[in-house]
């Protein structure tokens, strides 16, 4: 399975805390997967600003990574971090360097071909998607054999509004897949808690040359989160009895008849 995929799902299922007494103590496990988005290197490098951000981050993905042979080399120098490329349309070439180098993640826009989705293997794929579908295109969406969704939330700067957070429960709610926000900056603290709230599983920010302390920075706020409390609604729920009732069961009778009736 995906590196990338399992560590999602942990987060979405919780963390269970470590039962017994001398039980060893639970991995951490941040609010949100952390994601960098790198520029294609040069032949024969890794791609800028990774090499110092490598230990904030959970995966890389690549823009441009393509080409059998560009991948696999490529591969090869990202072997300590989970990552795969990012393409507006992957070939079946790209798709298939991907599973040989043991690539982790496939990135790619709705303009791809059948390509980006075929074939048996532990790629996670992530489709890039605007906020603006309809219910009908995204319940499509939804059908494709895709593990999550990449929501371009770039345009954001500064403080996010309701309305930004709107823009990511739009999606959230109306899909079971995983929902990736790509930023152009690291959220505040209290902006990570209310994308987390609102159902985004990670964040996809640029890596550059020179912001892997602005990285390291988030993610030990990722890292720092509070388990969600659960919402006031249901905090009722799990408290009231539900307006039905079972009626007890009427007690049972002998056959032969009352008490009274027992002969001395």
């Amino acid at each position: 399975m995906s590196k990338l995929l399992d560590l999602l799902q942990r987060i979405s299922d919780g963390s269970p805390a470590p039962l017994g007494f001398g039980a060893s103590r639970a991995e951490s496990v941040p609010g949100m997967v952390l994601v960098g988005r790198a520029g294609r290197p040069g032949t024969g490098r890794r791609p800028s600003g990774v090499p110092d951000a490598a230990s904030s981050l959970d995966a890389v993905i690549v823009d441009g990574a393509s080409g059998s042979d560009y991948i696999k080399q490529l591969g090869a120098l990202m072997s300590e971090l989970p990552w795969g490329p990012y393409l507006n349309s992957p070939s079946d070439e790209d798709a298939q360097a991907s599973r040989d180098c043991g690539a982790d993640v496939l990135a790619f826009s709705l303009e791809s071909g059948v390509a980006a989705i075929s074939g048996e293997d532990d790629l996670a794929r992530l489709v890039s998607v605007t906020g603006d579908l309809s219910d009908r295109e995204l319940r499509a969406v939804s059908a494709l054999p895709v593990d999550g969704f990449i929501l371009d939330m770039t345009g954001v700067s500064g403080e996010w509004t309701l309305q930004d957070l709107v823009s990511v429960g739009s999606m959230t709610r109306r899909t079971d897949k995983h929902v990736l926000v790509q930023v152009s900056a690291a959220p505040a603290k209290s902006d990570l808690e209310a994308l987390r709230d609102m159902g985004a599983g990670g964040l996809i920010i640029e890596v550059t040359t020179g912001n892997s302390a602005e990285l390291a920075a988030l993610k030990a706020d990722l890292l720092g989160m509070a388990r969600p409390r659960p919402r006031r609604r249901d905090r009722i729920r799990a408290t009231v009895p539900g307006s039905g009732f079972t009626p007890s069961r009427p007690p049972d009778h002998d056959d032969d008849g009352d008490d009274d009736d027992y002969d001395e």
